[in-house]
Order: structure tokens, then C-alpha cells, then sequence
């Protein structure tokens, strides 16, 4: 171990721990109000620091750490970065193109989810490869997430509320990203909390594609620049 691989993994678990405390309030709070927000940045920008610690330490044992259960621990963890990253990110820069009414093309935007993408099927051939079922199980959730996030950003939005529905589950996807990482490192006992989330995830965007149904857009104009 180096001081510098130390000082990463310090800043991955005070980020992680900071984004696990924080991440409860957007989603009991008043939607929109300030609780909501101030800690949703809090969450973002701790999320933003996890993932980048997380390549840091990960790349360091899969380039020196000798040992094949650590090496395949770094894989999988890392997957698990770039599945929160990419939501994380989804979920907040939604919030920059609510106006759009055209396809999304920003580079950072597409080649996030683009990454999610490989990343998920690189998890599927690894597992098939090493006999890892954990990477195996996991890999279609980054195929899923990841096409669906290309699926929005590259078609006309049809609702006006497209973005709040976008929103809501890319966070609550990085959450229950952000409690996968925690229990399998920390705390197996968390998996009712992703169960939880993961159901209210799906019952949440369904009440509310109902509730915004009838706000569509009456016609195809030319969206704002990308952001």
C-alpha cells in the first residue's frame, strides 16, 4: 500500500458515508423545496467524489494487488461506481434540460450512459469467463439503465414532466447504487433497504406517468443548445 492509494480510499469512504447520510433527505422531503435541493447537491457532489476515488483505488489493485479475489472485488465494485455515476449524473443534469423538446445530444450526457452500457456487458463476459455470478446478475442492470438513459436523452420528450420522471428514478437508481456498494463492503443487512427503494422506485415513476399524463407537448420544436 502507498500513502496516496491510502489518502483515495480515506476520501471513497468518508464520500461514501456522506452520500449514504445524505442521500434519505430529497427523498423524504418537500420535492423542490430547499431541504430537497441543498442536500440533493450535497449528495451529487459526494457522489462525484466516490466515483472518482473509486477508480483511483480500484485501478491500484487491478494494476499491483496480486491477489485474484481482491482483483475481481475491484471490478465489481468498480461497475458499481459507474452504475451510480452515470444515474447520479442523469438524474441531476435532467434538471438543465427540462425545457428541451428535441433530441439530447451532448457528448458527456450520451458517453456516460454509453459507458453504463459496456460497462454492464463487460460485467456479463467477465462473470461468464471467471464463473462470477455476482457480475453475471448484475449486468443487466447497467444494459437496462444505461439504454434506457440513451433512450431518453435521444428521443423528443412526449410530457412536459418528462424530466421530473427522469429525475426521480436515475436518483433513486444511484441510491440503491450507494446501498449496494455499502452492503456488500459493510452491511448485507441493507439489502431490504435496496428491496424497498428498488419497489418504490417502480411504484413512484408509475403514479407519477399517470399523474402527468395529460401534460404532453403539442408539437416538436427546436430545443435549447446542450448544455
Amino acid at each position: 500500500m502507498t500513502p496516496f492509494f491510502d489518502i483515495a480510499r480515506g476520501i471513497h469512504i468518508a464520500a461514501g458515508m456522506m452520500a449514504l447520510a445524505s442521500m434519505w433527505i430529497p427523498i423524504f422531503a418537500r420535492k423542490g423545496g430547499r431541504a430537497h435541493r441543498s442536500a440533493g447537491r450535497v449528495y451529487v457532489g459526494a457522489m462525484a467524489a466516490v466515483a472518482f476515488s473509486a477508480l483511483v483505488v480500484s485501478g491500484w489493485r487491478l494494476v499491483y494487488d496480486a491477489d485474484p479475489a481482491r482483483r475481481y472485488f475491484s471490478y465489481f465494485l468498480l461497475y458499481i461506481a459507474v452504475l451510480a455515476a452515470s444515474a447520479t449524473s442523469t438524474g441531476f443534469r435532467v434538471l438543465r434540460a427540462k425545457d428541451r423538446t428535441a433530441p439530447h445530444r451532448n457528448a458527456w450526457d450520451l458517453g456516460i450512459s454509453a459507458l453504463l452500457v459496456l460497462a454492464g456487458a463487460g460485467s456479463a463476459v467477465l462473470g461468464l469467463n471467471a464463473g462470477q455470478v455476482l457480475f453475471i446478475a448484475f449486468a443487466p442492470i447497467g444494459l437496462l439503465v444505461g439504454g434506457l438513459q440513451l433512450f431518453y436523452w435521444l428521443k423528443p420528450p412526449r410530457n412536459r414532466m418528462h424530466w421530473w420522471i427522469e429525475h426521480m428514478a436515475s436518483m433513486l437508481t444511484a441510491c440503491i447504487a450507494t446501498l449496494t456498494a455499502v452492503a456488500v463492503v459493510n452491511a448485507p443487512r441493507l439489502g431490504l433497504a435496496q428491496a424497498v427503494l428498488a419497489m418504490g422506485t417502480s411504484m413512484w415513476t408509475r403514479y407519477y406517468r399517470k399523474k402527468f399524463a395529460s401534460l404532453t407537448l403539442a408539437a416538436p420544436q427546436v430545443s435549447r443548445a446542450s448544455v
